[in-house]
């Protein structure tokens, strides 16, 4: 993986186990050559927040961008 990459995780709002998340995430990465330069949220529970936390304990810039739900629905 290019080190500039930036990587959306986006997924269900009902995932449970973070210690998981962060084995596959970490294996993907591996596989593709290495971490992201960035790593985009959209700040809800589940997938969203196992992302940031992710990103927080591995040195990874972290941008969050929430759903607009009174725009949008």
């Amino acid at each position: 993986m290019n080190k500039k990459c930036k990587v959306a995780i986006i997924g269900s709002r009902s995932l449970e186990y973070y210690e998981f998340f962060s084995r596959k995430l970490s294996v993907i990465f591996k596989l593709e050559g290495g971490k992201p330069e960035l790593i985009v949220s959209g700040g809800a529970i589940g997938t969203d927040s196992h992302a940031e936390k992710y990103a927080a304990e591995n040195g990874i810039r972290l941008l969050v961008i929430k759903a607009d739900s009174v725009r949008f629905g």
